[in-house]
């Protein structure tokens, strides 16, 4: 829901939105993502940057109703 909150502009905290700015390779094993392989995927290893581009990247509908 808080997802939909900021695609629609309503919530522009993404500390609200998140449950951690972890970048995982594989979450139920625990395997966080590597620097290396973070700088090749996004071009920097900030990972609350990283969160931030992936939410944008979502495609949001405006069409709903809250």
């Amino acid at each position: 829901m808080k997802l939909i909150l900021i695609c629609v502009n309503r919530e522009t905290d993404i500390d609200e939105v998140l449950q951690t700015d972890v970048v995982f390779v594989n979450v139920s094993k625990g395997q966080v993502a590597k620097a290396d392989d973070l700088r090749h995927a996004f071009a920097t290893d900030n990972q609350k940057d990283i969160c931030l581009q992936v939410t944008e990247r979502l495609h949001c509908n405006r069409e709903i109703t809250l």
